[in-house]
């Protein structure tokens, strides 16, 4: 008897280690690939916070010419220093808009994430830390502003694959889609990109917590890094140096 009670806990053990085998392999593959994804080839990639050399390998393979950082401005941190320094060596514009996966985005934060969009160079990689929530919100709206897409395309890009789930902090990011979702069946809408923007700009109202319940918000609501540019030849052949930009940062 003890020893059939001993046979079967080891096949328990074995099944058990079957189970976890394959979600914590394919967890740990996801983050040794950075959790980096093709959005629409040749235009938009997503991914987690990479290192300089993946950053730049993945700059180049890809001809990325803007970083959109949805981490915010750090430049305290060792990261966000080295990924500034990557993206401009790489000739690429580095884009710092400071969301959270915690709280909601304030009205005037989400139509600048829009405008962001709707301007950026592209092709364009967006990532947060992890490549799970404030990425996947982001590959929403953008998916959302592209035409053809729905609204089961954006709510995809919230998804297990992308190591997201819906609890905790990170069922802002669904809810925020769920809004959307009311506000089209109670005007009789389909979407499109047109109608997104319209509930964008009027339509979207934050929930709680959100970041206009703050008194003061330290963070910018954008801020832009530009590589320099190469030196121009005037008229006589002579080169007219170009500065690099100072950063643009758009505040409240």
């Amino acid at each position: 008897m003890r020893l059939g009670r001993m046979r079967r806990g080891r096949w328990f053990a074995r099944l058990m280690a079957l189970v976890l085998a394959f979600p914590l392999t394919w967890i740990g593959w996801n983050q040794a690939t950075y959790n980096f994804a093709v959005l629409q080839p040749g235009r938009i990639y997503r991914s987690g916070q990479m290192s300089p050399s993946a950053l730049l390998r993945t700059l180049r393979e890809y001809q990325v010419k803007t970083v959109l950082n949805l981490r915010g401005p750090n430049p305290r941190d060792s990261w966000y220093r080295d990924e500034v320094a990557t993206t401009l060596a790489a000739g690429a514009t580095q884009i710092d808009l400071p969301l959270s996966s915690c709280v909601w985005m304030s009205r005037i934060q989400f139509r600048t994430l829009v405008r962001v969009l709707d301007t950026c160079e592209y092709p364009v990689l967006f990532h947060c830390a992890w490549g799970s929530e404030r990425t996947g919100l982001a590959a929403a709206v953008a998916t959302l502003l592209s035409p053809g897409r729905t609204l089961a395309d954006a709510r995809r890009q919230l998804a297990l694959r992308y190591l997201y789930v819906r609890l905790g902090n990170g069922r802002i990011m669904a809810e925020l889609l769920d809004q959307y979702e009311n506000w089209l069946r109670a005007n009789h809408f389909e979407h499109c990109p047109e109608v997104f923007r319209q509930w964008v700009a009027a339509g979207y109202l934050p929930g709680k917590s959100n970041r206009e319940e703050w008194p003061y918000d330290p963070s910018p609501l954008v801020t832009v890094t530009h590589a320099p540019r190469p030196p121009e030849r005037g008229p006589a052949g002579s080169e007219r140096e170009h500065s690099m930009i100072e950063p643009e940062t758009i505040k409240r």
